[in-house]
């Protein structure tokens, strides 16, 4: 954490039509022994899926603004003034005093066109959105698994004790997915309903498959890991969600 402070930023061209801006920092990013990466790995536990999260988290006293916009917006910033720089070596204080006073009115309009308001917030709506389906769409098969234990385990325990039986169904759930999923960002909430509370209406419970839906729990999942509202959630992944 220390030694971060101190990080190189510099411009790279990334093909005909990118260019790439870097911060590097003077830090490894491995930060477990090699045994370990693949076991957290799994589920992707990984620094740049943390770093993809923390991308969309609100910035303490910035209001709306995520991580990603304020990066973005700023990167954006930097390379049009790098434009413009790179304009002026090249063109102003090499030619005539005619030539000289065309190029800086050039150089006016180009200042101008990057004064002009941004076209709303569709760029970062966009790579938000791509992010989260992509995210939903990793923990959906580990939420259908869940499922369908769930549905496998009401056929077993129908015993006369309300009690027994909702603690043997559970019990049958994770013997049957635990070697799958266990080790998932939160797949404790999962077993001790925190998940499920989170599912709107409140009824919804872990051994009562008529009671949710895997891309329910896949959305409260993400809720824990995005930091939002399920709502706000079901709202940027509802054209997946309908395929499950």
């Amino acid at each position: 954490m220390r030694d971060i402070q101190e990080p190189q930023i510099f411009m790279h061209p990334s093909g005909n039509d990118k260019t790439d801006i870097i911060i590097r920092l003077p830090v490894s990013s491995a930060i477990v022994p090699i045994e370990m990466k693949d076991q957290f790995e799994r589920f992707g536990v990984t620094l740049q899926k943390a770093f993809e999260d923390v991308l969309w988290l609100k910035l303490e006293g910035e209001g709306s603004s995520s991580t990603w916009g304020r990066l973005a917006d700023l990167g954006a910033k930097v390379f049009r003034q790098t434009l413009l720089q790179w304009f002026r070596l090249q063109y102003l204080g090499h030619f005539h005093p005619a030539a000289d006073a065309t190029f800086k009115k050039l150089k006016d309009e180009m200042e101008l066109a990057t004064k002009v308001t941004r076209r709303g917030r569709r760029p970062a709506i966009r790579a938000e959105l791509a992010s989260i389906r992509k995210r939903y769409d990793e923990l959906l098969p580990q939420c259908t698994l869940v499922h369908q234990a769930a549905e496998h385990a009401a056929t077993l325990h129908n015993d006369n004790n309300v009690e027994v039986a909702r603690k043997m169904k559970r019990r049958a759930i994770w013997e049957t997915v635990h070697g799958q999923i266990h080790g998932m960002p939160s797949d404790g909430y999962i077993f001790d309903n925190v998940a499920f509370r989170r599912i709107p209406r409140g009824t919804a419970k872990l051994h009562e498959p008529s009671s949710w839906k895997p891309h329910q729990l896949a959305i409260s999942m993400l809720t824990f890991e995005r930091n939002q509202a399920y709502q706000t959630i079901e709202k940027k992944i509802t054209p997946t969600k309908r395929k499950s």
